[in-house]
């Protein structure tokens, strides 16, 4: 048996470095991702599965909807500004990019909705110079 979370995290992860996007990058999925900051010198994009809801869709079948975190990190050089513009508009490419795609090697499974937050996170910018920004993606399916 597989997790269906996991499943959706290593498609999403193989969606992403099938496309092209404005900054080169190379995703990952991972269940317990942990970088260094002597990691994040090269941009990392990680998938990861945060959660799966199930509720009733018939008598017979259950529909989950699985919450995958794509994040978006790198370390900042010294055009702070100019970095941080670059990488929100990187995010957000993503996030148009996922909506509707059918996943790799996944079927049934329907993008629902994705959020955006935070755009990027100030604490990590102030602590450690580093853009961390999250994707929260929710795919929807049915189990019989």
């Amino acid at each position: 048996m597989t997790s269906i979370a996991l499943d959706i995290a290593n498609a999403v992860a193989d969606l992403l470095s099938a496309a092209t996007f404005e900054m080169e990058f190379e995703a990952e999925a991972a269940a317990v991702p942990r970088w260094e900051l002597k990691d994040l010198k090269v941009l990392r994009v990680t998938c990861v599965p945060v959660s799966v809801s199930l509720t009733n869709a018939t008598r017979g079948s259950t529909q989950y909807a699985a919450r995958i975190d794509i994040g978006v990190q790198k370390r900042l050089g010294s055009a702070v500004e100019a970095d941080v513009a670059g990488l929100c508009a990187l995010t957000e490419e993503i996030a148009r990019y996922i909506r509707n795609r059918p996943l790799p090697g996944v079927t049934g499974v329907n993008w629902a909705e994705s959020l955006i937050d935070p755009l990027f996170s100030l604490a990590h910018l102030d602590e450690h110079r580093t853009f961390t920004s999250v994707i929260s993606v929710t795919y929807k399916g049915i189990l019989a």
